[in-house]
């Protein structure tokens, strides 16, 4: 069969720029700039009104981005929520004309494109630009002034269980009578619809055969020109577009005319490619105004920051997957339609008892018949993904959900709970989240709640998280502990422990099966508050430990219950319950508790159980390359026992070139009798530690004038005037001094203020020529008060620092 088509070069260029501004998305009032960063460049998406075109050029201190025909106001508040501005450094929105102002704050340059679902992304990429950039030119008054709507480029390729694209559900509505084009292409394999540009779909083809036989560059070629001349022919069939016989074309009902080349015939099998068509399709979208405007359901797939395609809410309809009866009915049905015809198990079968399991939340199950009945099905890959989230596990292949955590669909929840712990470098979809929970079976809202809660906290997103409860709260049936340990979560985060500990009282003394995540939380945040933990807590938190070893919460709690019996001073337990945990945790986690234990070990410990469990493990504490502030207490710890190699040994690295750990370096040395060293420490530092310190080094060094000045500085005039009296500086002594030492050096008469010591007669003519009783009795008396005077002094100067 042959059929008369326009050159399909020219056909493809004709409609995209007929059609490019019906491909891209309707929108309410309020369009949100969404933001993402990488390693290479920064992102900026924007979902365009289908009316808008735009235009992107280079300022003096960035880019600007033109808009026109735009019906609704763009929200740029949560651009810098999660990147930073080392490359967009501002975002300002413009009104004359409207768009966006974009400031650099790096040696880059920005490139846009346009989505398949029509938003524009523009990249801001480090380096220089190409030399033939369209976008380093000033951007022209109005977008339409030089062409301002870029062709759309191809997504990278999609994880295996993304939906490939499927015919539109309204075309029946307009071809009356004609057959979906599925169908058509599965009765006629290897054949298209014939149509030619200048007949009406009312008039019989008529065709000649004429062979053609070019080989396209890539199969989604074919696909595009098959989209596009479809929705050429709706438009058509809708009154849009006027098909004249020869030349022309007119769209709408203007008059504007778009030239055509003359009409070729194809034998299109011999055309038809050899590749394999990829499962993703062409990112090309074309929709008539009408379409676009019905009240039907949208078959437009939206896309994440980075351009990818979201699952649709259908790939996650859990709540569809089962109904009211009971569930052991339910099962039975489905496990009854898994063998068919011939005994052969039915892929469909399959798919169906799982999405069951799956809806009672029974994740293990659905699993075993996915992966034991080895039947490969179109969502199998997401139905596993699916099966380990809901018991509490990583997906399979988290990074295939993780991207759509932006996604306007409930694909947004399910990547926020894929990983093993919430996607902090993602920006997420708050309000696909709180409509997709709120949309699930109440049974899966309790089981869901409190890591949803969890996940959304880590973020920030607490009113999301409120919304969270409310969705919990208001679910039929018992409530039930769900929405206590929800409750706490949410206290936690206000910062309200003593709430949060009393919401989940009786539920971590209970035996119920939120009871070990309620521990966990209780003794955290006891934990936190530098609070000791109950012994009936810690108990229960290593029986659960042992219990749940295999489980998700095993090494959670083997966790809490060391740090529980650390908290209560048994520092002994505590480290044998350490030990014990290394058999069921990860090896992050124990080096994680590992320095906890010896965290609170430095803040709480005595002398002798300090020293003797930093000894026995201080290997191991090694491996585990201990924060700055760790390195530091432990130090400390180790200066005060006189252990000055080993406090060296720990303020390795950044440790000790932070001020607190040049202070401990220079007790250490002071401690080995190195004074000059200890000054070489703390030079530069003036704080009052560092003084202590100096003066100490001085008076240890013999610049003991150096250390009165120093210590009369910090006002300690007591310890000033011991040094003074150490330099022989008497006066300063006396004026410094405690009372007694000052009336000493007066007695000694080594001072030039007034004294009122006894006046002694001096004896008349040489010594020895006139002894008298009287004159000896004087001399005993000066020699008494003499001795009485240094003894004093002694007494007073014996404690001098660094002596």
């Amino acid at each position: 069969m042959t059929r008369r088509l326009p050159s399909r070069a020219r056909v493809l260029g004709i409609l995209l720029a007929g059609y490019a501004g019906l491909s891209a998305p309707a929108f309410g009032e309020t369009l949100r700039l969404r933001a993402g960063e990488h390693p290479d460049f920064s992102r900026l998406v924007l979902d365009l009104d289908p009316k808008a075109g735009w235009r992107l050029g280079r300022t003096d201190d960035g880019y600007e981005l033109r808009l026109t025909g735009l019906a609704a106001d763009i929200d740029s508040s949560g651009v810098f929520e999660k990147i930073p501005r080392s490359r967009i450094a501002d975002v300002t929105l413009r009104d004359n004309p409207p768009g966006l102002a974009i400031s650099l704050g790096c040696d880059c340059h920005a490139t846009a494109f346009v989505t398949s679902a029509g938003s524009l992304v523009i990249d801001v990429v480090d380096g220089h630009p190409s030399p033939d950039s369209p976008f380093e030119a000033a951007p022209a008054s109005s977008p339409e002034d030089e062409g301002g709507i870029a062709t759309p480029t191809l997504p990278a390729a999609q994880p295996t269980f993304r939906p490939a694209p499927t015919s539109d559900p309204r075309l029946a509505f307009f071809w009356r009578g004609a057959a979906p084009r599925e169908s058509a292409q599965a009765a006629t394999p290897n054949k298209r619809p014939k149509l030619r540009h200048d007949q009406s779909l009312s008039e019989p083809a008529q065709t000649r055969a004429r062979p053609l036989t070019p080989r396209m560059p890539d199969p989604r070629v074919h696909q595009a020109e098959e989209e596009l001349l479809q929705q050429f022919s709706r438009a058509t069939a809708q009154g849009l577009v006027t098909v004249r016989p020869g030349t022309e074309i007119t769209i709408g009902e203007s008059e504007d005319t778009v030239r055509t080349e003359p009409v070729i015939e194809t034998d299109h099998d011999a055309a038809q490619p050899t590749a394999t068509m990829p499962e993703q399709g062409a990112p090309i979208h074309a929709e008539t105004a009408i379409d676009r405007d019905m009240l039907l359901p949208e078959s437009r797939n939206p896309v994440t920051a980075d351009g990818a395609t979201c699952l649709p809410d259908e790939s996650f309809a859990l709540s569809s997957w089962g109904d009211e009866r009971p569930a052991s009915v339910q099962i039975a049905e489905r496990r009854g339609a898994l063998v068919g015809e011939f005994d052969r198990v039915s892929a469909v079968a399959v798919t169906d008892l799982a999405r069951l399991y799956l809806f009672l939340g029974f994740g293990a199950e659905a699993r075993a018949v996915l992966t034991e009945l080895a039947i490969t099905g179109e969502d199998h890959a997401l139905l596993l993904d699916l099966a380990a989230i809901l018991d509490g596990w990583p997906a399979t292949a988290p990074g295939d959900l993780a991207p759509m955590a932006d996604c306007d669909t409930a694909a947004a929840l399910w990547a926020l709970l894929s990983g093993p712990e919430a996607p902090r470098d993602a920006i997420i979809d708050g309000a696909a989240v709180i409509r997709t929970f709120s949309g699930l079976p109440a049974h899966l809202r309790r089981h869901l709640g409190p890591i949803v809660t969890e996940r959304l906290l880590a973020l920030g997103h607490q009113d999301a998280a409120r919304a969270v409860r409310d969705a919990i709260a208001r679910a039929p049936g018992e409530v039930g502990a769900a929405l206590d340990l929800v409750d706490a979560r949410l206290g936690f985060a206000a910062g309200h422990a003593d709430a949060g500990e009393a919401s989940l009282a009786d539920l971590a003394k209970g035996n119920g099966p939120l009871t070990p995540e309620a521990l966990i939380l209780t003794i955290g945040s006891r934990i936190d508050r530098g609070m000791p933990v109950e012994p009936d807590l810690a108990e229960s938190a290593g029986a659960l430990a042992f219990e749940l070893k295999d489980a998700r919460l095993g090494p959670d709690l083997a966790r809490a219950h060391a740090l529980a019996l650390a908290s209560g001073g048994d520092f002994a337990a505590a480290f044998d319950a350490y030990r014990r945990a290394l058999r069921i945790t990860s090896d992050d986690l124990a080096d994680e508790t590992l320095q906890s234990l010896f965290r609170m070990l430095a803040e709480a410990a005595d002398e002798a159980t300090f020293l003797s469990h930093y000894f026995d493990l201080r290997s191991d504490l090694a491996d585990t390359e201990p924060d700055t502030l760790l390195r530091l207490a432990l130090a400390a710890r180790l200066v005060d026992a006189g252990l000055s190699a080993s406090a060296r040994d720990t303020l390795k690295g950044e440790a000790a070139l932070t001020e607190n750990g040049r202070r401990l370096m220079a007790r250490a040395e002071m401690t080995d009798f190195n004074p000059q060293k200890a000054l070489d420490q703390i030079d530069g530092l003036r704080d009052a530690e560092a003084e202590s310190i100096r003066a100490a080094a001085h008076s240890m060094a013999g610049n003991h004038a150096a250390a009165a000045s120093t210590l009369e500085a910090l006002g300690q005039t007591g310890e000033s005037a011991k040094e003074a009296w150490r330099a022989g500086d008497w006066v300063w002594a006396a004026q410094g001094g405690a009372p007694l030492m000052t009336n000493a050096l007066n007695q000694l008469g080594l001072t030039s203020q007034p004294t009122d010591r006894q006046q002694v007669p001096a004896s008349e003519g040489p010594p020895g020529e006139q002894t008298s009783l009287g004159n000896a009795r004087s001399l005993v008396e000066r020699s008494r008060v003499t001795r009485s005077a240094i003894e004093t002094l002694l007494s007073a100067t014996e404690a001098v620092p660094g002596g």
